[in-house]
């Protein structure tokens, strides 16, 4: 399965949802876990029921539980193509500085 980006409040939201059901966690305010259920809904993770700032009801869905067993830890996907694309400017940058320190050593030297 494929790993899903989530910030750190999701990931808080998602566990406490996966051990507590709907019981916020201590250490996000009611703001902050009414908001990651709703991100969470909306990754399809989290299914839940709310009463204007009170959360009734949260629940994981088969996604999510199948994300969890897959990803227990919940870490977050890793760029590979970012890395690629910035060791390969690196290379280049490094390569054209040493052929340009050769060709002035050579045109210095003669």
């Amino acid at each position: 399965m494929n790993r899903i980006k989530l910030t750190k409040e999701e990931k808080a939201t998602l566990l406490n949802v996966s051990k507590n059901g709907s019981k916020q966690p201590r250490e996000l305010s009611p703001i902050a876990f009414h908001f990651a259920l709703s991100l969470l809904q909306e990754k399809g993770l989290v299914e839940y029921k709310n009463n204007y700032d009170e959360v009734l009801e949260a629940k994981l869905t088969i996604k999510a539980k199948a994300y969890l067993e897959c990803n227990p830890n919940l870490k977050n996907p890793v760029p590979w193509k970012d890395i690629v694309l910035i060791t390969l400017s690196a290379i280049t940058a490094i390569s054209t500085f040493i052929a340009l320190f050769i060709s002035c050593s050579i045109s210095l030297s003669k």
